[in-house]
């Protein structure tokens, strides 16, 4: 396993991480909107 191959995992954990964050915020907004 060389280094650029390392690279683009993390780089692909790293994206997959911010959209469940990014999904993660949208539905707690949601829920606020629905709960007010």
């Amino acid at each position: 396993m060389s280094i650029s191959d390392f690279l683009q995992i993390s780089r692909l954990l790293l994206s997959i991480h911010l959209n469940a964050v990014s999904i993660a915020i949208a539905v707690e907004n949601l829920h606020r909107f629905t709960c007010h």
